[in-house]
């Protein structure tokens, strides 16, 4: 059984859904699964791309024939996750070197953890900080980071994302900034690692 379920959802911008791919393959356990899902990209080239991707038979491709929204195409990649631990990805992160590592500790330092962001996104409040034995975390009331690693027991008693429509996007790992406040209400933190073990290739 994969350690890892990686939901990836695309929608154009090949060079930077290839960066991504590129360093989720280069830097992730070989026990994971990955999800891609696509949104109808029109760019030339990527359905190629993605075709040569189904090679890997770690790699499933779920071609949608509309922009669906990243809430939706996420929750299609949600029920087929088989592992206790999913990444939900945007298509334009590099992951560096033992992240998926990392990001255990710190949820073995605070298992109170909901939301682990692999990116210490510069908005929203900081709410507070803790230091753990192998690990420090910073506490925020939102954390619209590219990338979040959870729990696949906190995304099952949160409940699926909010599905926007492809126009509707309001921030945060895709569209669903509420999110973040229902983690919060349920009693589960919601923070980043103070290392940065992520980059945000648009930086936004």
């Amino acid at each position: 059984m994969p350690k890892c379920s990686i939901i990836l959802v695309t929608f154009n911008r090949l060079d930077y859904t290839k960066q991504t791919i590129d360093s989720l393959l280069k830097t992730a356990s070989s026990d994971f699964e990955m999800f891609i899902i696509d949104n109808a990209s029109s760019e030339l080239g990527f359905h190629d791309y993605l075709t040569e991707l189904e090679k890997d038979k770690r790699i499933t491709i779920i071609r949608n024939y509309k922009n669906v929204g990243w809430g939706k195409a996420t929750n299609l990649g949600l029920k087929l996750c088989r592992t206790d631990w999913i990444l939900l990805s945007n298509n334009d992160v590099i992951y560096k070197e033992n992240w998926f590592e990392k990001c255990l500790l710190a949820y073995e330092d605070f298992p109170e953890i909901g939301i682990l962001g692999l990116w210490k996104h510069p908005f929203h409040t900081i709410l507070g900080e803790k230091q753990g034995k192998r690990s420090k975390i910073i506490i925020k009331d939102q954390m619209p980071g590219v990338a979040w690693l959870m729990k696949k027991e906190v995304l099952d008693k949160i409940g699926p994302i909010a599905e926007a429509g492809p126009c509707d996007r309001q921030g945060g790992c895709g569209e669903d900034t509420n999110y973040c406040a229902r983690v919060r209400g349920a009693g589960f933190l919601v923070c980043g690692l103070n290392e940065d073990i992520a980059e945000h290739i648009t930086k936004t």
